[in-house]
């Protein structure tokens, strides 16, 4: 294969506090990588998952819930896990609650936005909403 053919790229899923981020992750490369849970920050660092196809490879890079919320030193370790992983990606996707758009996805928009990384939007568990309210 040509080497001009093959695209790679390293790509940040981003949001509020469980949202899906992990269970995308771990359906995007097909395994059990990352930590699933219900409770908020379960995430605490990053991690990273890799999808290899014949002509690319996609690196996603799972990252801890991102709040306002700054307080303790847990927060500002997360919010830092998030930057970091802001600063080295080609691609930022802000994933989203379908049918719950709140103040704390605007805060990681904001934050995305401020990265000024590419950033396209995931909206994330669609099969739980009416289908009226689609």
């Amino acid at each position: 294969m040509n080497p001009s053919e093959f695209h790679a790229g390293h790509v940040a899923l981003v949001g509020r506090p469980n949202v899906g981020k992990s269970t995308l992750l771990n359906a995007a490369v097909g395994a059990h990588i990352a930590i699933v849970s219900p409770r908020p920050q379960t995430t605490r660092q990053r991690t990273l998952g890799v999808v290899t196809g014949d002509d690319f490879q996609i690196a996603f890079v799972d990252t801890p819930g991102l709040s306002a919320q700054q307080g303790k030193a847990l927060d500002r370790r997360m919010h830092g896990a998030v930057q970091a992983a802001l600063e080295q990606v080609d691609l930022a996707c802000l994933v989203i609650e379908a049918g719950r758009l709140e103040e704390g996805d605007r805060f990681v928009l904001a934050q995305v936005l401020r990265s000024q990384r590419p950033v396209s939007l995931v909206v994330n568990k669609i099969d739980r909403i009416q289908p009226r309210e689609r």
